[in-house]
C-alpha cells in the first residue's frame, strides 16, 4: 500500500466518521527512524489531487490490514 492509499483512507474516515472539530489532519506522515525526522508523505499537490480521487475505506481495508500487519513485522 502507498502512501495515497493510506491517505485517501485518512481522508474517507476523517469525512465520515470524524466530527469536523475532532479532526486533526488529513495528512500522512512518513517516519525515518535512521534519521529519526518525521515528513509529509504527499505534497500539498499530490492531497489536493487525492481529494477529488478518492477510494472509500471500504475498498482499502483489507489491503490497509495486510500492509500494517507486514510492517509491524519487518521492523522486528
Amino acid at each position: 500500500m502507498d502512501a495515497k492509499e493510506l491517505q485517501s483512507i485518512v481522508m474517507d474516515i476523517n469525512q465520515r466518521e470524524v466530527l469536523p472539530q475532532e479532526v486533526l489532519s488529513n495528512q500522512v506522515y512518513f517516519y525515518n527512524g535512521k534519521e529519526q525526522k518525521i515528513s509529509l508523505a504527499l505534497s500539498p499537490e499530490e492531497t489536493r489531487e487525492l481529494a477529488g480521487n478518492r477510494v472509500s475505506f471500504g475498498e482499502l481495508f483489507g489491503a490497509v490490514f495486510v500492509s500494517l500487519f507486514e510492517c509491524a513485522f519487518r521492523s522486528k
